[in-house]
């Protein structure tokens, strides 16, 4: 699709030009290449770092110059109306999204802006244009008005309506976790590893479909994790975590009794989603470290050795999610960029490892999942947002996904569509004991407006934000008799980052920017404003100063905003986090390295790494108390304290589900509220498609 209808517009890719009823417009290449980008990836939101690193790769812009080229962009749209725009919908946080119908011009449709001038025609369709613009002369002598709205809604093609999959029969329903679905050639049989009960490991399951039976397969101790048939489906091959390493094992199913059989993987202490191949190979990632670089290579399970099959030259760059054609011949995976955080999609010849194609696919490091449909065609997910990708130029299809998006999926041979789905649970509030080496103790019974609550300095009452007709409200909570005592409203989104000691000031973060709160008179203090790319405030000890990181471009500084003189000033170049605690600093580095500091901001011992595989994670210091929180490859949350006066370290891995960032620690570090993440479980299902492919560019 490289020319394209919007309203009484053309746009046209390849020129990087624009029409409307008089002639081609003068637009400055920037503009048009925002508005491009922004049709591109209509289906959501688009920030504006992500226009930084697609628009203007290899330049340095600020912010401000980006929205200087959208607000122009708008007036060339006439779409200057923000109440009701017609183009471009913003939004707080999200970015910019391009709202408008697109219809694609083909080299046979109608005039596809009314008014269209001959010359403006030319300059778009060329030869072809001119001839139809005689045949409609032709047309139009003697033909009235609606004859003529008639020809020309004939000839225009529109945008075909999204393919849906629509679930058509539940397999299986259990209660927990499921994970690393994979699928026999004839799609009689599902093997998945699932979490049913917290107290228990990762446990293997394989599911007959045809008679109905699933059956647990017993392993090594460990966690299982990844799995997938091999041998022509006669075998299972699959990764067990044991105190952080991994184990390669393979399971005969003819006879389920007899014992797993060890694969060595001496080299790589780091494997995972092992795929099968010819002549008694497998293609799997392996790595050595959880934050560093992830690859794939071609595994001889005769000879144990590793031939590398992807490369990269560049650090922390992590291949994953690896699929093979059905005709096995091109390889398809997921490529993600730890430092730039982003993720692109690879097509590799297998016979030579020839790196044919590369796609980007999001500007985040968030989940993704990749499957082929047919030798040319992809099935991908990316959060919530679902689409069919075609390997020759990368067009895309978006589809819709009823009644659950998937989380993971795989075509069989005969072409039925096996997933485990993503069902949306009520999200809950929980309080433990600090660390987590139990389960929680109080499951507090909120309503489902409450959507985080927090420690307050005052023992007799928590803080609560609510989220009430698109309006946040904090209360003070007293659980001796269940009273809500409202303290602030807000349009905008409410967090609580730090408060004093005493619970009189609060450090808010209020839409984008942090503020000081004072919950006494009512008076705030703005600590920071909203063009800054800010996180991760905290007061100083003496409570005369907040410690925050701020982004300017693409690196990352600490700040101090001293109370007194209401002013910023720089602390430390190169860090994305710094928190005061009684004998110095602690900082992490954008590469997720966690120093220790003294009191001169010198480094003075180095913590831990951070695992950036997801970005999303989080530390704090309480009580001399390091709290952090990460996740691991396999998606689950990683919990770790670190006393900062002994350096003794207690660490913990919950399932992704069964907690989220929304969390909160006492100022002893002995208590810990948290709430649970949005989805909580999924099933084994069957979806039904009619893909008629309608790409677009």
């Amino acid at each position: 699709m490289s020319k394209v209808v919007i309203g009484d517009y053309i746009v046209d890719f390849n020129a990087h030009s624009m029409f409307s009823a008089d002639n081609e417009l003068t637009v400055e290449p920037k503009v048009i290449e925002v508005l491009c980008y922004l049709i591109l990836q209509r289906e959501r939101f688009v920030s504006l770092s992500e226009l930084h690193e697609n628009v203007w790769a290899g330049r340095v812009v600020t912010d401000t110059a980006v929205r200087k080229t959208i607000s122009k962009l708008r007036q060339l749209l006439n779409d200057t109306d923000a109440e009701n725009p017609q183009f471009i919908k913003s939004q707080m946080k999200r970015g910019y999204q391009f709202i408008c119908p697109v219809r694609p011009l083909t080299e046979d449709c109608a005039q596809p802006v009314a008014g269209l001038t001959h010359a403006a025609t030319n300059k778009i369709s060329g030869v072809v244009a001119t001839a139809y613009s005689t045949r409609v002369k032709a047309l139009l002598i003697g033909l009235p008005l609606l004859l003529i709205s008639v020809v020309y809604l004939t000839f225009i093609r529109s945008e075909p309506e999204p393919v849906s999959l629509v679930e058509i029969d539940t397999l299986l329903s259990i209660p927990g976790q499921k994970r690393s679905l994979t699928v026999s050639q004839d799609g009689r049989y599902q093997a998945f590893v699932a979490k049913v009960d917290e107290r228990r490991n990762w446990e293997l399951f394989l599911y007959d479909s045809k008679l109905g039976q699933l059956q647990k397969i017993t392993t090594p101790d460990g966690d299982s994790r990844f799995v997938s048939f091999i041998a022509n489906d006669t075998k299972l091959v699959y990764v067990v975590y044991n105190n952080a390493q991994a184990y390669l094992y393979t399971q005969q199913l003819s006879d389920l009794t007899e014992p797993a059989v060890l694969l060595p993987t001496p080299d790589y202490p780091l494997v995972y989603a092992p795929l099968a191949l010819a002549d008694n190979q497998l293609l799997i990632a392996a790595g050595q470290e959880l934050s560093g670089s992830i690859h794939y290579y071609i595994y001889d399970m005769l000879q144990h050795s590793f031939e590398q099959f992807t490369y990269s030259d560049r650090e922390k760059i992590q291949d994953a999610f690896a699929s093979i054609s059905p005709d096995q011949k091109t390889v398809a995976l997921g490529r993600g960029d730890l430092k730039g955080k982003k993720v692109s999609l690879q097509l590799y010849r297998l016979a030579d490892k020839t790196l044919l194609a590369e796609y980007p696919l999001q500007n985040d490091l968030t989940d993704f999942m990749v499957s082929w449909v047919d030798n040319t065609t992809l099935l991908v997910r990316m959060r919530s947002i679902h689409q069919l990708i075609r390997i020759t130029d990368g067009a895309r299809q978006h589809l819709t996904v009823e009644p659950h998006s998937l989380q993971e999926f795989h075509f069989s041979s005969t072409g039925d569509l096996y997933a485990l789905d993503n069902q949306k649970q009520e999200r809950k509030i929980f309080q433990a004991a600090w660390p987590m080496k139990d389960s929680f103790y109080k499951n507090f019974q909120f309503g489902p407006e409450v959507t985080a609550a927090w420690f307050s300095a005052d023992s007799s009452y928590l803080w609560l934000r609510t989220l009430e007709d698109k309006t946040y409200r904090l209360y003070r909570f007293y659980p001796a008799n269940n009273e809500r005592q409202l303290v602030l409203t807000s349009t905008d989104y409410l967090y609580i980052s730090d408060q004093s000691a005493k619970g009189e000031w609060l450090l808010l973060k209020r839409g984008n920017h942090y503020e000081i709160y004072n919950t006494v008179t009512a008076q705030t203090v703005t600590v920071t404003i909203s063009t800054q790319d800010v996180q991760s405030a905290s007061f100083t000890l003496d409570e005369q100063a907040v410690i925050f990181s701020e982004k300017v471009q693409t690196r990352w500084q600490t700040k101090r905003f001293d109370l007194r003189t209401k002013k910023q000033e720089l602390l430390l170049a190169d860090y994305q986090y710094l928190a005061e605690f009684s004998d110095g600093y602690v900082a992490a580095t954008p590469k997720g390295e966690v120093w220790l500091l003294d009191k001169l901001l010198k480094r003075r011992q180095f913590l831990s790494t951070l695992s950036l595989i997801e970005y999303s994670y989080d530390l704090r210091v309480e009580n001399n108390q390091l709290i952090l929180i990460t996740r691991d490859l396999g998606g689950d949350w990683i919990l770790s304290n670190i006393n900062l006066t002994t350096l003794e370290k207690w660490q913990r891995n919950i399932p992704y589900f069964n907690f989220s960032l929304t969390y909160s620690i006492d100022a002893n570090a002995e208590n810990l509220i948290y709430r649970t993440s949005e989805r909580k479980e999924n099933q084994l299902v069957r979806y039904g498609y009619n893909f008629g492919y309608n790409f677009v560019r």
